[in-house]
């Protein structure tokens, strides 16, 4: 069975960028290229926000980068409510951004490997991680903020049923 692979914005960026730890990443998708590569929806966003405010390249220069990572043919997959629910209680559970918990969150919901160059979100996807990336330099491998206390989804019971019925009914 062709292995899935969900790509977060900085394997991509390294690997566009030649930087280090990004060989692990190439490495690992050479070996899955009859897989499926995964991003969520706001994959392409946070890939432009890098490249433009982080690095300062021109608009021709992030089209260039978005046209090359469309031609290794990621799917773009958009997360649902339930989906962004387990990306809430996974940003509660570890500290993380809700941009890394969707990463994570996909992974999980897809059977998935998470393929990141960041260290912190790597050991919390523990042995869904496809490689084992070093801490930066300028990496913090601390947590975001301190972790709160998971929902308490029997408060939101009503909600969360007609979510699951809408999913298993569409």
């Amino acid at each position: 069975m062709p292995e899935r692979l969900v790509i977060d914005a900085s394997a991509a960026l390294g690997i566009l960028l030649q930087e280090p730890g990004s060989e692990a990443v190439q490495v690992r998708l050479a070996g899955a290229l009859d897989g499926e590569l995964l991003v969520p929806g706001h994959f392409w966003l946070e890939v432009t926000n890098v490249l433009v405010r982080r690095y300062g390249r021109a608009p021709d220069d992030v089209v260039a980068a978005l046209r090359e990572f469309d031609e290794m043919q990621l799917v773009t997959v958009v997360l649902d409510r339930p989906a962004i629910l387990h990306g809430l209680e996974l940003m509660a559970r570890h500290g993380l951004t809700a941009y890394d918990a969707a990463y994570l969150a996909l992974a999980e919901v897809t059977d998935a490997h998470l393929l990141t160059l960041d260290a912190r979100l790597a050991a919390v996807a523990g042995d869904r991680s496809a490689v084992r990336p070093r801490p930066r330099a300028h990496e913090d491998v601390e947590p975001y903020g301190s972790p709160v206390a998971g929902p308490d989804w029997a408060a939101h019971g009503r909600y969360l049923a007609e979510l699951r019925y809408a999913a298993v009914n569409s």
